[in-house]
């Protein structure tokens, strides 16, 4: 007897049937996952071989169709766990019931994803809100089952695959093994957060700050995710541990607290102290001074950790200072040296926003205003002629006004003459695209711009801005979030002016000078040009070193490059290998080569020292 939730369910089919249930005709409408043939279920009643009974069960959809004399559908599981739409349409001739015609197809995803759609107002105003990685896991079933497209462009992840498949295939394929720890954390606690690692895929190496809370729906467990792509965060943060003197405006400018301490504790540098905290004793000499005693124990067994592993080690940590208590993320790395960990750059960030959000995902609709009310950025509405509806608190940290007086500011006094005239563009041109192409949904802008200060200083924000249409897709007004980015944008003039030193320098050496970046080269001083009988940089940077070395030396290359990969920063290497110049001639070279950072990443400083065109 064959099993129709192991063969029939497989692919989608159409079932022709007589009035005793016979199936007359039998074809698959997709042969994917199947090797069964027609011809193989011919002749037998249907009920015996879709529920295995020796009559119809009392829902059967062909007799209700027959009773009906119209369509009927029924949904039923089979033992993967997938679900199956079954229509029943009947069959007449002359007034008489003839049989009828079956037809299935996979509804899995379609069933999955209305479980949440039909959940409260306050999942669905978070689920859309944008620029936030929002997963929703049925953890009895083992399947994500809302999946929103934000997700999908953190993680790379596709997103009709995700929803498909098992929870285990998920994790098999684009997560670290650890990532199913989280789970007994998550029943332990309530909720988990976890930095990982995508495997696989696009995103391959992306960095996903993941933070995950226990809720219910109709008392089943669900589990919420927020995916926050955090890669760019963690690079900068290596870079400063890797180059103090090339990032230090970075490190001094960075939101993140950045504190060195040995390993007995006591702190060697800080950008600055933790906000509103106050040390326990007065002169702060020692990092747990600024921990009263009972939290000694958490934080020691962290250092103590990463001590012993030599390895990176987070931790949280509720500290109260006053009437205030404010919540840290704080990431331990090791500084090694010579196999021994000399000291602990401990970076801190204040998670302060994401544990409100956790209360206020338990919590009542009235809540989640409390939740924006406490946010370091600044949300704000306006309607379609630039008059403010709401502004948070946190504009007045940003901009000096009190909301009071932002709302009403009008908008020539808010923005200066350029930022206004860019941001009515803007304005113009999504409502323009949303006219042109009526299926189409609001995009979410993001751009910087100037603002104007209570002061009568400017200072240069971050702006989310996206429209929202009431029920007959009319443009009702605008929301966005504003952030404070003069620091970074400080920051990244500092950088900018001395890499520029950098290669003024490098480009002015009296020794040829290059410098590549996994086997690309990315800058040759004018000595270099000279030797290669070349006339400009364009003609060597961006192209593959192996170019311009002689076929003889490509292997001791490569085995060079190779050992250099492990090479501590500053290293110094010398190596003899010839060249092919631009008219053909042979150059044999000595260069002294510097393991060092260059724009950001790993890279090598070559200076040839000696050079020498062979006859």
């Amino acid at each position: 007897m064959l099993c129709f939730p192991s063969v029939i369910c497989t692919c989608p089919l159409m079932i022709e049937l007589d009035t005793g249930f016979i199936i007359r005709k039998l074809e698959w409408l997709s042969c994917d996952g199947t090797t069964a043939k027609p011809d193989d279920f011919i002749g037998c009643q249907c009920f015996r071989i879709i529920d295995e009974l020796d009559s119809p069960c009392p829902e059967c959809p062909v007799i209700q169709s027959w009773d009906d004399l119209k369509p009927v559908e029924r949904f039923i599981n089979d033992d993967t766990g997938k679900i199956w739409s079954v229509v029943s349409f009947p069959l007449r001739q002359n007034g008489e019931t003839t049989g009828a015609i079956l037809f299935t197809r996979d509804v899995t995803l379609e069933k999955r994803t209305e479980l949440f759609e039909k959940d409260t107002e306050i999942y669905k105003k978070l689920f859309n809100f944008p620029d936030v990685g929002k997963v929703v896991i049925d953890p009895v079933n083992r399947r994500i089952i809302a999946f929103n497209d934000e997700s999908a462009r953190i993680t790379g992840f596709p997103r009709e695959h995700i929803l498909q498949v098992d929870l285990g295939q998920v994790i098999n394929d684009y997560l670290p093994e650890d990532f199913e720890e989280l789970a007994n954390e998550i029943y332990t606690k309530g909720s988990a957060s976890r930095e990982i690692t995508i495997i696989a895929g696009e995103k391959k190496g992306q960095k996903v700050l993941a933070q995950m809370y226990l809720t219910e729906h109709d008392s089943n467990p669900l589990i919420f995710c927020i995916l926050t792509d955090i890669t760019e965060t963690k690079r900068i943060s290596d870079a400063l541990i890797e180059s103090e003197t090339h990032y230090r405006s970075l490190v001094e400018n960075s939101p993140d607290i950045i504190i060195e301490i040995d390993v007995s504790g006591n702190i060697i540098y800080s950008n600055r102290t933790l906000p509103g905290v106050i040390p326990v004793s007065g002169n702060v000499t020692n990092f747990l001074d600024y921990f009263p005693k009972d939290k000694h124990g958490l934080v020691r067994r962290a250092l103590q950790k990463s001590l012993v592993r030599k390895k990176n080690t987070h931790f949280e940590i509720e500290i109260e200072s006053g009437d205030e208590s404010r919540w840290w993320s704080i990431r331990v790395l090791p500084l090694i040296e010579n196999n021994l960990v000399r000291s602990f750059i401990l970076v801190a960030t204040d998670i302060t926003f994401n544990k409100i959000a956790e209360d206020t995902l338990k919590k009542s609709e009235e809540k989640y205003r409390f939740l924006t009310e406490h946010m370091q950025d600044a949300v704000f509405m306006m309607d379609m002629n630039w008059n403010h509806l709401y502004i948070s608190p946190a504009i007045q940290k940003i901009r000096g006004f009190t909301p009071d007086e932002i709302m009403v500011l009008p908008i020539e006094d808010s923005l200066p003459t350029r930022s206004l005239e860019n941001a009515m563009k803007l304005r113009d041109y999504e409502l323009h695209r949303l006219a042109s192409d009526p299926d189409s949904v609001p995009k979410v802008y993001c751009f910087e711009q100037e603002e104007n200060c209570k002061d009568g200083s400017t200072v240069w924000t971050e702006v989310r801005a996206w429209l929202v249409l009431d029920e007959n897709r009319n443009p009702s007004y605008i929301m966005g979030i504003t952030r404070d980015i003069s620091e970074r944008r400080e920051a990244q003039e500092k950088l900018r002016q001395s890499e520029e030193n950098y290669r003024l320098i490098l480009d002015n050496l009296p020794m040829p000078v290059y410098i590549h970046s996994d086997n690309i080269i990315q800058f040759v001083n004018k000595q270099v040009l000279e030797r290669m009988s070349l006339t400009s940089d364009e003609e060597m940077t961006g192209r593959n070193i192996y170019e311009f070395v002689h076929p003889d030396y490509h292997e001791i290359i490569k085995n060079n490059l190779l050992n250099m990969e492990d090479w501590p920063q500053n290293r110094i290497g010398n190596y003899n290998y010839q060249v092919i110049r631009s008219d053909g001639s042979i150059m044999d070279i000595t260069t002294m080569t510097i393991r060092t950072f260059f724009e950001g990443k790993k890279a090598n400083v070559s200076i040839v020292i000696d050079a020498k065109v062979l006859d």
